[in-house]
């Protein structure tokens, strides 16, 4: 594995051709979650702290509607 990028509260790394965002997704306690992403949003991510809330927010809403999907 190796760690392309940490800044803006995110980690990317890049394992198997594989590219994985983790941030802090805790409330009162840090909870850090490591998820899967594009190469494009990991670029974007990348860019500044507000790219990278973007990229967070666009992650969140398409797991929401994958969720109701299968509901």
């Amino acid at each position: 594995m190796s760690v392309l990028f940490s800044k803006y509260g995110i980690l990317i790394t890049k394992k198997n051709g594989r590219y994985l965002l983790s941030y802090d997704d805790g409330g009162l306690f840090v909870r850090y979650r490591t998820i899967e992403v594009t190469p494009e949003e990991a670029e974007k991510a990348m860019q500044s702290p507000e790219e990278a809330y973007e990229v967070l927010i666009t992650i969140r809403n398409r797991e929401r509607s994958e969720k109701e999907k299968r509901q």
